[in-house]
Order: C-alpha cells, then structure tokens, then sequence
C-alpha cells in the first residue's frame, strides 16, 4: 500500500473512530439536562477534586474558580471543597489570593466564584466598579471584560436599575459585529465562545429572549457549529471543541431553547459532541488536550453563568414518615422541566422554593415529579407520594402556609421550607419537651400548631417515637404527661393518631412535626414559674425557679433569659424584671418566651422555656386599650389578694399581690392609650 493510500485509510479510520465516539456517548446519555448524581458529572467532579492541593487550590486560581461554579451549579455547596474536614477550602483559598488580582477579568471571576458560592462579594465588587470609565471596563481595545463584569454585578444582584449595568449593558449591544456575534477585542473577528457569554451576559442583566440582539447572536452560533455537533471558536479555529460547546449550550439554554433539539442537531448535536470530549479520568478536553472540565460541568447540568448560591433548611413530610430534612445548598438561575410534557419551565432566577426543592431531586436523589399543565410550577407527587383529590402536597415557609406558587415564593436567608403531604385541614404542628428528662418522672409534652400567625395548644395530638404513638392524646391546652423508664436519647415526634390507614399519622388533621431529642438521665430538671398570670410593663414580674431540683446532687446557679434582650445570672433561685416593652401583633399581646438555665455542682445544666404575658401599662383586660372597661375590671376585685377567689392578675396592675387604688391609678394615668 502507498503512502497515499495509507494516508486514507487511517483518516477513514479516524473519522470513524469519532463517530462511534459521538455515537456511543449519545446511546449512553441522551437525557438533558444531566442529574448531578450522573456518573458524567460525578467522575468529571472527581477529577476537579483529585487535583485539589491542601491550602485548597485546584491546578491554578483561574480553575479554582471556575471549578468553585462547578461544584456549586451540582448543588454542592463549595465550602465543603477542601482536602480534609481541618484544610482550607476552595472558597477559603480564593479568598485568601484576593489581594493577587489585578485586572476588571480578575475581578470579574472572583466575584462570580463568591457569588456562586454564597459568599458575600461586596469588597471585590467595590474594586471592579474602580475600572470603570464611565462607558467601558478594563481594557479600551477589549470587550471581554466588559462581558465578565457584567455578568459579575449581574451576579451580586445589581441590574438595569444601575446606571453602570444600564451603561455596559448598551456598551456591549453597541460592539456587536454585523454577522451577531462579539470578539474579545474590538479588532478581531466574532468568536463563539465570546457571543456566548455576551448572550449570558445580556439575558441576566435583563435583554429579553425574544430581542433581535438574542437572536441574531443565536444564529451566528449556529453558523458555528460543525457537522459532529459541535462548534468551533471562530473562522480561524473551526475544530469544534470543549469550551466552546460548553459556552453555546449555554446560551442555547438560557436562552429558552434545547440544544438537544433538531434546530440544533447537524448530524449530532452539541450536548453529544461535548460528551464525546469526556476523557476515562473524567475530565473534559478542550480538543484532545487542554482542560474544559468546570464550564462542561455547568453546561451539561442545564445551569449558566452567572449562579448565585444560595442555602436554607428543608424538611419533606410524606404520608407515614419524614422522607427529607436537612440544609439544601442550591444555584439559580435554574430551569427545570416539567415531568409530565417535558418542557422547561421558565428559568428561576430568585432563590425561590422550586429551586430549592428541585436541587433536593438532584443532590439527594428523592423524586420529584411536576406538572406545567396549570400555566406554573406544580408538584404532583414526591418519592411516589401522589396527589389525590382534595389531599396532596403543600408547603410552608417559617410555618406559614404558601399563598403562591412554589416558583414565586423567594426565600431570603434563614428562611425554612416545609414540604408535607395532607388535607387542606390539617396544620403544622412543633413537639415542645425539656431536652433532659429524669428517668422514670414524670414531664409535660406540648404539641402546638401554627395558626398563620401564631403557636397555639393543639389537642388530640400524640407523642412518637421508633414510628409509633408513645403518649397522647394531648388535652386541650395541648399537653401530654409522659415519662421514660430507661436511659438514654430519645428522637420524638408530634403527630396525628395511627389508624390503619394512617400508619404514620393521620395527616388530614395534623401535620409531622420536627424531630426533637430528648436525653433521660440525671442531669439538673428546670421548674420555672411565674407568680403572675397577666403583667403590665413597668411593674416587676416576679419568676421562680426554686421547683428546680438535680436528682443527684445540688443545683448551684440559674441563667434567666427574659426574651427581650436582657439577662441574669444569679445564685438565687427567685428574681424578678421589669419589662419596659411589650408584644403587639396582629391585634393581640404575643408572649415574651423566657429561658432559665439551672447549672448543678457537677456543672450540668439543663434549660427550660416559660411564655410570660406582658400587657400595656393600664391595660386590665388585654384588649389594647385603657380604658373605662379596665377601671371596671379593677372596681369589681377593689381589696382582694393574692390566693384569694375573687383576686384578678389582670387587675393587679402593679403586680403587688392585691387591687387597690394604686392600680387604678395605673389606669388613669394611661387612659385611652392604645397597644400598637
């Protein structure tokens, strides 16, 4: 054979060889997006992960940053990307390299990498804003870093509404090149990879989908992309590859479109040839060398620059036991699709509970299948647990029952989700016991429900734990006696009554509560108690803690936390405080929730809570307002005392244990006050 005809052969062999390669990644993946757990995106992180060093760099600053995307878009909160549970992480090493940066693409990266992260980015988004000359960023001659810092303050929340966003934003629109493409600099040719971030760039300071900006720079990509899917970088250097891919699927995705689709299929399309660059290590090549791990990871996930971290609790309450509850580390924009037709829902760009729930799906692998059939985001089942007629799944935010659709319900930090299956009757309920119970004596239990705007006794609820019913059912001031005649820890529950069809409790009328845990030995048993019922502001509250007792040895301390900011620690077992302020919510007192702490001589402790009403000044009855009803109120107890039967707390103003006319004086000196 000739050299000619060698030469042949070896390049049928080669384009064959790509084929098969393109043609098996399709057979073996052609789902899109890609599941975090999907062995893609697990072995393409592992190989970010092994090449990570312990003051927590990986391979450069520059990959440690985008990896710290990576990792963030794979709902895994970056933080937790170090080499040991003591070394520095990802987050730690950028932030220790910040005084390193030197140029607005420096910057830029830093802040995308923090924001995607969930750090706070203020510092370095303050420096950025310095290479701005009131019409570019950076570079005169470049358009690249106008393009990254957009996407950086896009990143921190900073949008139109900003002059310098609204200037860059027309700046970058002003650059783009008759063909709808961008080039990195002003003097050079379009490039995809460049449009693609443009497109990023502009979608997430606001430029609508639908504009002609969109989507002739949609069809200059397309103009890119080559028969095996993929798309090369510009005119020059037309062999497709990772990043570029990586950048159009992207933009495709963002926005609105599916890069699996036909429209973007040119004999494979470029979600295929992008996995066809998947090395057996598990990273992705640019094009049979260099490295497009981190922007392939964002890519193949249906996630796009720029992301923004975020972290809040959630606790997933199925029919008969709890099926998730833990912190939920998640990034938006996220789109996800609709089971039942499989399209895409609009992109969620605030934290908001369908972003939170759906990372759930993906990071914890607990299904989630919703329906676009109604116009929104609706969740039809989770874990297998369907919706059936009236019953199915709801949710509440800090308690509070939604009155939106999951999708625009935003979170803010701290905020807790609960997702629970039940009637449109049934209410959520909290399990309240001491954290340290003396074996075999007797506590109280209480079960509460929320009632949208307050805790309130919930009667008929019963006390679990190993999944049954221990004690119950509660009485109406939502009360359980109970007891444990073995040490040790105890997880308890509130929840309904267990029947035969409810085996873990009937949710039509009361919802699982939280998981609490109870430790039965011997450490100190707090009693408080306080002397009055009702108390007004500017009068003492007299609290007793002498109940408290240490079966087996002294109690030598009490820790009172009043609830409004002020504290004591004393040897004394009773004390009092004045209150110079009370609760007023939504037309009624709400309770100051006091915490007293009792130490023994072998330093346990041990610590309770006790609800104390305080009342207006002059204020008998607790309607809010002083006036001729309370004079009234204390006219009808004038001369009773403390222990006596016709004594009234309420008309004891002055909490000195008898009604006279220093009490009515109370009331006259504030008539017609009002509570607000």
């Amino acid at each position: 054979m000739d050299e000619g005809s060698r030469r042949i052969v070896w390049g049928l062999c080669a384009s064959l060889f790509l084929i098969l390669l393109v043609s098996s990644c399709a057979a073996a993946q052609t789902d899109y997006p890609i599941a975090p757990a999907d062995s893609v995106i697990q072995n393409a992180l592992n190989s970010l992960k092994v090449n990570q060093s312990a003051d927590g760099k990986i391979v450069s600053d520059s990959t440690t940053a985008w990896a710290v995307m990576a990792f963030a878009s794979a709902g895994i909160d970056p933080h937790t990307l170090k080499t040991s549970p003591t070394s520095p992480s990802a987050v730690d090493y950028l932030l220790a390299r910040g005084d390193s940066l030197s140029s607005a693409t420096d910057y830029a990266r830093q802040i995308l990498a923090l924001s995607a992260a969930g750090e706070p980015a203020d510092k370095y988004v303050q420096t950025l804003l310095t290479y701005f000359d009131g019409t570019q960023f950076g570079d005169a001659g470049g358009l690249n870093d106008d393009i990254y810092a957009l996407l950086a303050l896009c990143s921190v929340g900073m949008n139109t509404g900003n002059s310098t966003v609204n200037t860059t934003l027309h700046y970058i629109k002003s650059h783009q090149n008759a063909d709808g493409g961008w080039s990195w600099s002003l003097s050079s040719t379009s490039d995809t990879d460049t449009t693609a971030a443009a497109i990023l760039a502009l979608l997430a300071a606001g430029e609508p989908q639908s504009s002609s900006t969109i989507t002739n720079a949609l069809a200059f990509i397309k103009s890119r992309q080559n028969s095996d899917g993929g798309f090369g970088w510009d005119a020059t250097y037309t062999q497709s590859n990772g990043d570029s891919d990586a950048y159009a699927i992207m933009a495709i995705w963002a926005a609105g479109q599916d890069p699996t689709s036909a429209e973007w299929t040119k004999g494979y399309n470029p979600v295929e040839h992008l996995l066809s660059l998947q090395r057996p290590d598990g990273s992705f090549a640019w094009n049979g060398t260099g490295d497009s791990t981190p922007d392939a990871i964002v890519a193949l996930l249906g996630k796009f620059y720029p992301l923004h971290g975020f972290t809040n609790h959630l606790r997933v309450e199925g029919k008969n036991a709890t099926l998730f509850e833990g912190d939920v580390f998640y990034t938006v924009p996220y789109v996800a699709i609709a089971d039942n037709s499989g399209d895409a829902f609009d992109a969620f760009t605030e934290p908001c509970v369908a972003a939170q729930l759906e990372t759930m799906n993906d990071s914890f692998g607990i299904p989630v299948y919703t329906t676009d059939a109604y116009g929104n985001y609706f969740v039809v089942g989770i874990a297998g647990e369907n919706n059936s007629g009236a019953d199915g799944w709801q949710y509440a935010v800090n308690y509070g029952k939604a009155s939106v659709s999951a999708e625009d319900c935003v979170l803010k930090p701290g905020d807790g989700v609960v997702w629970y299956y039940g009637s449109q009757q049934a209410v959520l309920s909290a399990l309240m016991v001491p954290e340290v119970v003396q074996v075999n004596r007797t506590f109280v239990a209480h079960a509460l429900y929320y009632n949208q705007s307050r805790w309130m006794p919930l009667e008929g609820a019963y006390v679990w734990a190993n999944g049954a019913p221990i004690a119950g059912p509660t009485n109406a001031s939502g009360a359980v006696s109970m007891s444990f005649n073995a040490s040790g820890n105890y997880t308890l529950w509130c929840a309904g009554a267990q029947t035969a069809d409810y085996p873990g409790g009937d949710w039509r009328y009361v919802i699982r509560s939280e998981k609490v845990m109870v430790n039965a030995g011997i450490p100190p048993i707090p009693v408080a108690a306080v002397r009055h019922a009702i108390n007004n502001v500017d009068s003492p509250v007299f609290f007793n803690g002498s109940g408290s007792y240490d079966p087996d040895g002294s109690i030598v301390s009490w820790v009172w936390d009043f609830g409004d900011g002020t504290w004591l620690h004393t040897n004394n077992s009773t004390t009092s405080h004045v209150y110079t302020h009370y609760m007023w919510n939504n037309g009624s007192y709400a309770p100051f929730m006091v915490n007293m702490t009792v130490y023994d001589n072998a330093s346990a402790y041990n610590y309770t809570h006790i609800p104390v009403m305080v009342y207006m000044a002059g204020d008998a009855n607790g309607d809010g307002v002083s006036n001729i009803l309370d004079a009234s109120l204390v006219g009808l107890h004038w001369n009773s005392h403390y222990g006596n039967a016709d004594y009234d707390d309420g008309a004891d103003l002055n909490n000195d244990d008898r009604v006279n006319i220093l009490d009515a004086a109370i009331v006259g000196l504030n008539w017609n006050r009002r509570a607000e």
